[in-house]
């Protein structure tokens, strides 16, 4: 039936979904019943389009559960309702154990059907391991404590890490402390080994020292693992996160055009690399300052003053110089998101720009955005090294002023020469980072705009919103009706379609004409619920769109843009784009009514034809029949075109028009068209003019209405004429 659940087949005609239906029959022994295909909802499924026990934790997260995996449980320790893995590798849903656990239930693999067997049976295909799902703890509580606050979508990965961090610090700790015994081997080298000239002490002392200082070092190298092992698994979770909405964004209400999300993006790198390098490091040793001040003050008394105004000195010249900082590097980003919009539309557009001869104009704005962007990194590049040489000055100063203070000291008779010395290391130990704390401030600016440019992208509003449950509708018959519909582009005030009522019927056949700009394609993007009617509803089966899953809706409407874009890949897989995997005989077939079968049966590489990015290396015509093609393997109960033949000639299109209206049996269509061909397909039609419906009705009495001017004339522009 069109627009209902797509096949699920493999290139030898199966495709195995036993671990998904063990799952959904787990989750509804739980209380919690999902229609296939929910599970698979916001995941990167591979080619089999099917969801496996890596994935199993991200699915449950989407729909309020988690799971608990246990490994090495024998049968008699399974905890129904559970999944148990088999030694094959496939998992079976445990539904109940009875007769005191002499016997289990358990889902068939292969079949729809709850069968008994016995422990030994179970036991002998058991592979050991035994997965529990339960409700989450935020589910939970939104469920019976009210809503919570939203994490940060980039702190908030922190959460799950917390332990390792511990780690980090403890690391820290340990190798703070160590790094005093340098002080300290230098203090009783200094006042007692020399003055007593005992060598057996200063071996001892010196042995000791170097076991502290290779311990200080397997202990800042294992830091150095745990703060990249935990800088990864923020960098894999957020990028995850980021792209999922970026990709899951409503169309309507982007707040960026494509190129800046693209360069938005590429921003993360920075802020990985701040918090997997410079940020951890700098943050867990700079608490540890106070133990160096402490023992400073435990050596030389008031010598600890001069350290810590000089440290204070450091921090405060590092906050002035921040707020200019801060905004450099926001307009930085800002310039660099203008030169990558331009070179990503020259490089792209090097045919339209060299035939309208804009080499010129490209070339100038290029030289202005570079010539900004150059100026403002230079004024970074001045801002970042005069702070951080004014940091290493200012240490220097102090460390010059705290052995001047011990020299007095010594002069006392209140500080030994060792003690200057001990002291003088510990300055330098002490003040080390809180120079590297003003380099991470410079640094922090820069990752503080990439932040909050990246911000824009993960709080935009998105197709599938979080706190919504949507009403599930595998199979869409495609009765439309539109009630006072007006809408508009994003970002225009004024509504550039109106329709005050308009009723479309399953298995109808509509052609929408009208001049250009007259609001065809918004009205094509609105059926199809890429864009969502500023004013009005849009009923679809007697339920308003808002509250019909979007993966049912797509599953329903097939929309064909009028430049259908190709992605960077083989043929193949630019027509299998949603992963729903079909034998080859089904590929030629959508090809053939494509009118791309004998192109492709005449090259050597067949359904693995290379195809570049945007559709290189082949035509406009032959990209809008890859187009059309994946409309054919949609197998949707509603088809909308737009401008489907416009590349076609004559004959090609009077093939396809007979093809498409054979295949048109069953299914409803609204083609947008300024050829008469595509009129034979169609049963009704709708004019629109300047944005507004100014007729619908059967198609032989709107051209009723028009006197003929003969074959050539444009159907839209005549239609329209007359409805004025």
């Amino acid at each position: 039936m069109p627009g209902a659940a797509p096949p699920d087949i493999d290139a030898n005609g199966t495709q195995d979904r036993s671990f998904e239906k063990a799952v959904l029959a787990c989750l509804a022994a739980l209380g919690r019943r999902c229609a296939p295909g929910d599970l698979l909802v916001g995941l990167p499924l591979g080619d089999r389009a099917t969801l496996d026990v890596h994935l199993l934790p991200r699915a449950l997260a989407n729909i309020g559960f988690e799971m608990t995996l246990h490994r090495k449980v024998v049968v008699a320790d399974l905890r129904p309702p559970c999944l148990l893995l088999l030694k094959d590798g496939d998992h079976v849903f445990v539904a109940e154990k009875r007769d005191g656990g002499d016997t289990f239930v358990i889902l068939d693999p292969h079949g729809d059907r709850q069968v008994a067997v016995s422990r030994a049976t179970l036991a002998a295909e058991s592979g050991g391991e035994m997965i529990c799902l339960a409700d989450s703890i935020e589910a939970l509580a939104a469920r019976h404590a009210g809503a919570r606050p939203k994490g940060h979508w980039f702190w908030g990965h922190f959460a799950p890490l917390r332990a390792r961090v511990f780690d980090v610090m403890l690391a820290s700790a340990f190798a703070n402390i160590l790094a005093v015994v340098v002080s300290l081997f230098a203090l009783q080298v200094y006042d007692r080994v020399i003055p007593n000239q005992n060598e057996a002490t200063l071996w001892v002392l010196a042995s000791g020292a170097a076991v502290a200082i290779f311990m200080e070092f397997l202990l800042r190298l294992s830091r150095a693992r745990l703060i990249d092992k935990v800088g990864r698994d923020i960098e894999i979770a957020a990028n995850r996160d980021l792209f999922e909405r970026l990709i899951n964004v409503r169309l309507d209400q982007r707040r960026m055009p494509p190129g800046s999300m693209v360069n938005t993006m590429r921003e993360f790198a920075s802020v990985k690399e701040f918090f997997a390098v410079a940020a951890v490091g700098v943050l867990t040793d700079l608490p540890f300052v106070l133990i160096f001040l402490a023992v400073i003050y435990a050596i030389g008394g008031p010598i600890v003053i001069v350290v810590a105004l000089g440290g204070l000195a450091m921090i405060v010249l590092s906050l002035v110089f921040q707020r200019r900082i801060h905004a450099l590097s926001r307009d930085m980003l800002g310039g660099t998101t203008t030169a990558l919009r331009l070179l990503t539309e020259a490089s792209y557009g090097l045919e339209t720009l060299r035939s309208h001869n804009a080499a010129p104009w490209f070339q100038r704005n290029w030289e202005e955005v570079i010539t900004l962007n150059a100026r403002q990194s230079s004024e970074h590049r001045k801002l970042s090294a005069s702070l951080s040489f004014a940091a290493a000055a200012l240490q220097m100063l102090t460390y010059i002023a705290a052995v001047t203070a011990g020299v007095y000291l010594f002069f006392g008779g209140l500080l030994s020469v060792g003690g200057i010395i001990a002291v003088s290391i510990l300055t330098s130990r002490t003040l080390a980072p809180i120079v590297q704390l003003s380099s991470v401030i410079s640094r922090w600016q820069n990752t503080t705009a990439s932040l909050d440019a990246l911000k824009l992208i993960a709080t935009a509003p998105q197709q599938r919103p979080s706190d919504r449950s949507f009403i599930r509708r595998p199979a869409i018959q495609g009765k439309i009706r539109l009630l006072d519909i007006r809408t508009a582009y994003p970002g225009v005030e004024q509504p550039q379609l109106v329709i005050p009522r308009l009723d479309i019927e399953p298995g109808s056949r509509w052609a929408v004409l009208g001049e250009n700009g007259s609001g065809k394609s918004l009205f094509l993007r609105i059926l199809a619920g890429l864009y969502e009617p500023t004013i009005g509803s849009y009923m679809i089966d007697g339920i308003e769109l808002r509250q019909i899953d979007p993966d049912d809706l797509r599953r329903a409407i097939a929309y064909l843009p009028q430049d259908p874009r190709l992605f960077k890949g083989t043929l193949r897989e630019n027509l299998l784009v949603g992963s729903t995997v079909f034998p080859d005989a089904r590929l030629f077939k959508a090809l053939e009514f494509a009118g791309l079968d004998k192109l492709v049966s005449a090259t050597t590489r067949g359904l693995d034809l290379e195809i570049q990015d945007g559709g290189e290396g082949l035509s406009v015509g032959q990209r809008a029949a890859v187009g059309l093609a994946r409309v054919h393997l949609h197998d949707p109960a509603l088809v909308l075109l737009d401008e489907p033949t416009a590349a076609m000639d004559s004959r090609a299109e009077a093939t396809f028009v007979k093809r498409f209206s054979h295949w048109l049996d069953g299914r409803g269509a609204v083609v947008c068209t300024h050829r008469l061909a595509l009129m034979e397909a169609v049963d009704n039609v709708m004019i629109l003019s300047g944005g507004r419906m100014i007729g619908q009705g059967p198609k032989a009495e709107m051209l009723s209405k028009f006197t003929t001017t003969g074959g050539g004339e444009n159907p839209a522009r005549l239609l329209a004429e007359r409805g004025r």
